[in-house]
């Protein structure tokens, strides 16, 4: 079994936790043998993902998963920053 924790903070909770919301459509629908788990500490998101299908699949589901934050984190700061600009 191969394990690994990611952890980030954020300015806020209430960003971790949109993140988080984002993230879950992907994490539910795993392949049998991996799991990916996450959950919110103060301002800091936490994603343990555990695989027995080897240690390629641990680096190939963090890599998806670091790029999915950064999608999530760029669209949720766009969106605050028009929002902002119509008022």
């Amino acid at each position: 079994m191969h394990e690994a924790e990611l952890r980030i903070r954020f300015e806020d909770r209430l960003k971790a936790e949109a993140i988080l919301r984002a993230l879950e459509p992907d994490n539910k629908t795993a392949p049998e043998g991996l799991t990916v788990e996450g959950y919110v500490s103060d301002s800091t998101l936490v994603i343990k993902v555990r695989t027995s299908l080897g240690v390629g699949t641990l680096l190939n589901t963090l890599d998806d998963l670091v790029i999915c934050l950064s999608t999530a984190d760029r669209c949720i700061s766009d969106a605050v920053q028009s929002r902002s600009d119509a008022f």
